[in-house]
């Protein structure tokens, strides 16, 4: 008769058994931690035959992962063929195995810790017993699994080079690092941006130009522009600025700028670099091929690496914003900011230069520009204009009588209305009140004694359209509701109104 599970020579196999109720060994020295077993003990076969129990102890396997597993209570039975770990034990202490296509794999918390595979009617795992001087101290916690990994995930994910510092001062136990691991955990957990890090080249003027367009937020220029491109110069870092109408006037400017640097320098523009913006598509792409330029565009979602251009755009906007806002001057007077720059290092062909035949002076869409004027750059007539319209009576907007109409009518009112030059906020104020009695918003009823009415505000604001230009003025009537108190004047809330993301949320 042949024996089904045939008996081998290798006494380090060891194979999983679910039937069995304990972890059994039949070698005596691939016991780490071992006592003799007081008395007559036996251990019932499954083919009801009666072996002796010679002793106990912990075994560490180590498993071909890298990682190693302390089974604890193990006992010594040298009547065994195979030395068997419980399928039933590991289940109990948390363990999770998978049979599956002839392979056995064994994770704990999601955490992979060793395979094995299925020989002679049986899944033998991939392990070998680790054999440790008895004198040594040997963990007497039963199932650990020594590893780097279990030790990261038990810190919380630490860095590895904090975890060796912990080995070092002995705080947690010696075991080697795989540095080529990477934990999955972490790639979802501390998912972050990649750091670009900053490039020094060397080069000659024109050897490489960046450029981009940005945007004048909603509020166009006085010339009507909504948008300006700037092109630096990767050696000098010496810029120009163009304004544009629109983004299809990108490819004019480059040729204009093209044209100018190339014959000042007797250089040769080499490589240009942009973002994936439509404007830089073809037919762009298209003028630099015929005269030789190598365009290199940005990866997607990546502004970072085309930073210096980026970086200007933000330099020139706060520039431009801070010096609006301390001289009190308008958002359309951005291309007169843009002339100012120049003096920077920014180049700026905005237009509005001389014309020819003024000798020193000349007039630019309401602009004076005169060449022998004396400034007191700490008066801002604009802006004093507007710190003295703010000082005056807070019930009512008061207007100046040589104020514009077209002013006026721009002004957002902060309190009532009074002014007869605010018939626009007059007649959205009629529009709210109507829009609220046809809907029958409240209803008219006698004031209960004893109680306070509540207050109202007005708030009125410019809804403006894509180009910057008003679409409609609306006003808005708001009742103080913060005022009242609970279970005075109301005793339930309740909201009519449902979200659109709620509705979606309870469809699915």
């Amino acid at each position: 008769m042949e024996e089904v599970n045939s008996v081998t020579n290798d006494t380090n196999e060891w194979w999983v058994d679910t039937g069995a109720t304990h972890h059994m060994c039949h070698d005596r020295m691939l016991f780490n931690a071992f006592k003799d077993v007081t008395g007559d003990q036996k251990l019932f076969m499954g083919n009801a035959t009666i072996a002796n129990i010679k002793g106990e102890g912990n075994v560490i396997l180590k498993w071909t992962s890298g990682k190693e597993l302390t089974l604890s209570n193990v006992l010594y039975v040298p009547e065994m063929h195979k030395s068997l770990v419980s399928g039933w034990l590991l289940n109990k202490t948390g363990f999770h195995l998978v049979f599956e296509s002839d392979k056995f794999v064994l994770s704990k918390y999601g955490m992979f810790i060793g395979k094995g595979y299925a020989k002679n009617g049986m899944f033998k795992l991939n392990v070998i017993a680790k054999v440790v001087n008895m004198n040594e101290n040997v963990p007497t916690s039963a199932y650990l699994i020594e590893s780097s990994n279990v030790w990261h995930g038990r810190l919380g994910h630490v860095n590895f080079n904090s975890m060796r510092r912990l080995i070092k001062l002995d705080c947690i136990p010696k075991f080697s690092m795989d540095s080529k691991y990477k934990c999955t955990i972490c790639v979802e957990a501390k998912q972050t941006r990649s750091y670009f890090k900053s490039v020094e080249r060397i080069t000659e003027p024109l050897d490489i130009i960046h450029t981009d367009v940005c945007d004048l937020k909603s509020i166009p220029t006085r010339g009507g522009n909504k948008y300006f491109i700037t092109f630096i110069d990767d050696c000098t870092r010496y810029c120009y600025v163009y304004l544009l109408k629109s983004k299809d006037e990108a490819i004019d400017k480059f040729v204009l700028y093209k044209t100018e640097v190339e014959n000042q320098l007797n250089k040769k523009i080499k490589v240009l670099k942009s973002d994936r913006g439509g404007e830089y598509v073809s037919p762009f792409s298209d003028i630099c091929a015929q005269n030789g330029i190598i365009h290199e565009c940005t990866a997607p979602y990546s502004p970072q690496q085309n930073g210096i251009a980026e970086r200007k755009n933000r330099t020139l906007k706060e520039m431009m914003n801070a010096m609006l806002l301390s001289s009190g001057l308008s958002q359309d007077m951005k291309k007169a900011i843009l002339q100012i720059l120049e003096s920077v290092g920014v180049r700026s062909k905005s237009g509005g230069s001389a014309t020819k035949g003024s000798k020193n002076r000349t007039q630019n869409r309401g602009l004076c520009i005169h060449w022998n004027a004396s400034f007191f750059e700490e008066v801002f007539p604009c802006l004093k204009k507007e710190h003295t319209s703010s000082s005056s009576c807070v019930d009512e907007i008061v207007h100046d009588e040589d104020q514009e109409k077209s002013k006026a009518e721009e002004v957002e009112p902060r309190r009532t209305v009074t002014s007869s030059k605010g018939p626009q906020w007059k007649e959205s104020i009629k529009n709210e009140i109507d829009s609220i009695l046809q809907n029958h918003t409240w209803e008219l009823v006698d004031f209960p004694p004893g109680c306070k009415p509540l207050g109202y505000r007005w708030i009125f604001k410019r809804k403006m359209k894509a180009d910057g230009s008003i679409d409609k003025y609306k006003a808005r009537l708001l009742i103080k509701g913060f005022r009242q108190k609970e279970g005075l004047d109301y005793f339930d809330t309740y909201s009519p109104v449902t979200r659109i993301t709620s509705i979606r949320l309870c469809l699915q």
